[in-house]
Formats: structure tokens, sequence, C-alpha cells
């Protein structure tokens, strides 16, 4: 961070994830200028990567009203996407949350590739998964189904290997190598494989920062989102996180500016500190969450084991949706 001629900072943010975007727009409504730079070279470089997102009311929605996107948010959200359905390696169900009146009747038109096909075998698949998202685990493995936005339904598969373990890269030795991990499990959960766009495997282990890491802040720069607070994905936080790091350290800048120390060197760097400290300490319980959510899922007792552990986070208020 520097100065320009107007005597404010300059902000340079590093990354155009949902966390320097949260970042930036909360600046920007408020006066304060900042410029982004991003690697890729354009918004949707990724798209092929993404998945859906949901967002917490205390959390990642915040960023929404704050920043003129809740209109949007409201007009292309799915609120259907919320459903959850969780089963076993043989497809029996063990728990199904969502509104009874949403229960999807089967398809043959549907799109597990990037062109809609007519297959008829995958009727089954489709109404297992619902509308939302279903996970089948068993013995230490997960394949999980989410159906996005654009109606493609988007797999993965999860388990415990060694670190060398790789996914081949040729597609059809790929598919091959999960579907060894996944025998024996029911014919629409492999269906899910058996029909998968061999173009789109993506192999990815799964990398955390171990649980309260922190630094010593340093003025003039600062890190949020997940070069702050990698975590796994079964707290179902990274997105909200990010969301809120950028939009509470905006804030936090826009209230110096208002104040007229946003200038102030020393009155920024308290500022940041302040805002370090505070993303830390939630960052970690999270964290700490998630670990301990990865644990049962990817464990030798699930389902059972993860549907217990949802129950006694809903009793706790630990879950937001």
């Amino acid at each position: 961070m520097s100065s320009n001629n107007s005597g404010l900072p300059r902000i340079a943010i590093i990354g155009g994830g949902l966390g320097g975007l949260s970042l930036l727009l909360t600046l920007h409504r408020r006066g304060v200028p900042a410029t982004l730079y991003e690697r890729d070279p354009a918004f949707d470089a990724r798209a092929h990567l993404g998945g859906s997102l949901d967002l917490g009311w205390k959390s990642g929605q915040r960023a929404l009203p704050e920043n003129g996107l809740q209109d949007a948010f409201d007009k292309n959200s799915r609120p259907e996407g919320e459903d959850l359905r969780v089963c076993d390696g043989t497809g029996k169900v063990h728990l199904k949350l969502g509104g009874e009146g949403d229960t999807p009747k089967p398809k043959e038109d549907i799109s597990l590739a990037p062109e809609t096909t007519k297959l008829p075998a995958l009727a089954e698949t489709v109404a297992n998964v619902g509308k939302g998202t279903m996970f089948a685990m068993e013995d230490s493995r997960i394949l999980g189904a989410q159906v996005n936005g654009d109606g493609r339904i988007r797999t993965y598969a999860w388990l415990r290997a060694p670190e060398s373990w790789t996914v081949p890269s040729d597609s059809i030795a790929a598919r091959a190598a999960l579907k060894e991990e996944f025998t024996g499990w029911a014919g629409w959960i492999l269906n899910l494989i058996d029909y998968l766009d061999e173009s789109a495997i993506y192999p990815r282990s799964l990398w955390s920062l171990p649980v309260g890491h922190k630094w010593t802040h340093v003025p003039g720069v600062t890190l949020l989102g997940d070069a702050a607070h990698l975590m796994s994905p079964f707290a179902g936080a990274g997105a909200n996180l990010a969301l809120l790091d950028g939009l509470e350290l905006g804030l936090a800048l826009a209230d110096l500016k208002e104040k007229g120390t946003l200038s102030d060197i020393s009155a920024v760097s308290e500022a940041v500190k302040a805002f370090e400290e505070n993303m830390c300490a939630m960052a970690g319980r999270v964290a700490e969450k998630a670990n301990g959510n990865l644990a049962v899922c990817i464990g030798p007792d699930t389902p059972q084991a993860m549907i217990q552990r949802l129950w006694e986070q809903v009793g706790n208020g630990e879950r937001e949706g």
C-alpha cells in the first residue's frame, strides 16, 4: 500500500477470487480507490471448475446487500439447491432434507456433459440426486453429486489414499480407476462415473492450513480468503469466509476514510491488525469444524456418523442453513 496524489493510499488487491472481488466492490462503493490484479485473462477462465455455493446468511450473504447485489442474488439463486440427500453404497437413503413438493420427477433429458443427451438409463440417477446435493458414502469413501445452475450434475469423489496416489491422465483409465474404488456400489450411483464428461476429470488433493494459523502483522500488507485460512470444503465455508473477509476489511478501511484517517499509516495498520485478529479467530473455529467433519465423512462409520454429527450441529446452532 502506498499513497497517490489524492492523499489516499493506493490499494492493490492481488487475485480476483470471491474475497478480492468482495473487497474491491466494498471499497469502490464507498469511494476508496483500489486496483485489482488477476492472473487469468477472462472472467470465465475457470468456469469449468466451478460448482454451486451455499451462502450463509450470517457470513457470505452479508456482503450482498452491503454492495447492492441482493436483487441479483435473489433473481439467480436456487433455493431448491439446498436439498440434501445422503445414502450408502447400496443406494439406501438415510437422510433427505428438502420440501416435499420439490421432489423431482425422473427426467430423460439431462446434462452430464456440455451437450444435453437423452439417456433413459440415467432417469433413476437424476431422480435420486434430486435438485440439490446427494452424498453416497460408505467405508471412508464418498461419491457426491451436485446439480449446478446450468442443469449439469457435477460429481465429486473423495477417498483416503497415499499422497502418491494419482488419477491417470488418460480419461478411459481415469474412469476405470475411479470405478474400481467404488466397486459393488449401486448402479445408479456408478452411473455418475460411467457417464461423466471425460474432458472434465480434475484430480485435487485436499489441503488445509493448521487450525488457528495466524501471522505477525506486517504494516501495508494482509491476507484474506484461502490465502489466509485454507481449509477443506467439509464446512462449506471457503466462499462464505472469503466474501465476509472482503466485506469486513473493506468496511474497516472505508470507516477510516470517513474519519479522515485513511492516509494515516498507523491508523490503517491498527485497523488491519484488528481485522486479521477477528478473521483468524473465526476461521480457526470454522477450520476445526471442517477437520472434524472431514474425519467423520471420510471415515469407517458413514453415513450414520455423518448424519449424527449434522444433527448435533443443527441442535447447537452451528449451521446457518
